[in-house]
């Protein structure tokens, strides 16, 4: 696949061992042998070239798991929970808000391995991802 130029003027590429797989429900990885899900152990990376606060990452599990973790740049990993497991909707998504700032050139790691050992392994695909440049253009 080739790169892709986002909105922002930000580039996505799948230069990694899968590719992606696009689908209406978000972005996952294909290749694996397991599914189009962000799961055995994957992950997604991504960086900017400015500085950036991380408003708000999405995940959606559906009939997957929510485990993983997501990281930024060289801080800990924080780990990754959803919501309605046992609700009406059992849609499991995941929002995490207000993450904090990303410096040019660091890494967003959103990972689907456990992230303690003892949680289940994650299975999802990455629904949205909002951001803001720490300092825009004047």
């Amino acid at each position: 696949m080739d790169d892709k130029v986002l909105g922002d003027g930000s580039t996505c590429n799948d230069h990694a061992s899968g590719s992606f797989a696009w689908a209406s429900q978000g972005l996952g990885i294909r290749g694996s042998g397991h599914s189009d899900r962000v799961d055995g152990g994957e992950m997604l990376s991504t960086q900017w070239n400015r500085d950036i606060v991380l408003n708000q990452v999405a995940l959606l599990a559906g009939a997957g798991q929510c485990g993983g973790s997501v990281r930024l740049g060289k801080k800990s990993p924080l780990a990754i929970y959803c919501l309605d497991a046992d609700l009406d909707a059992k849609d499991q998504q995941g929002t995490m808000g207000d993450l904090g700032v990303l410096c040019a050139g660091d890494i967003l790691q959103l990972s689907s391995e456990r992230l303690h050992g003892v949680e289940p392994e994650g299975s999802w695909m990455l629904q949205r991802v909002v951001f803001s440049p720490l300092f825009p253009d004047k």
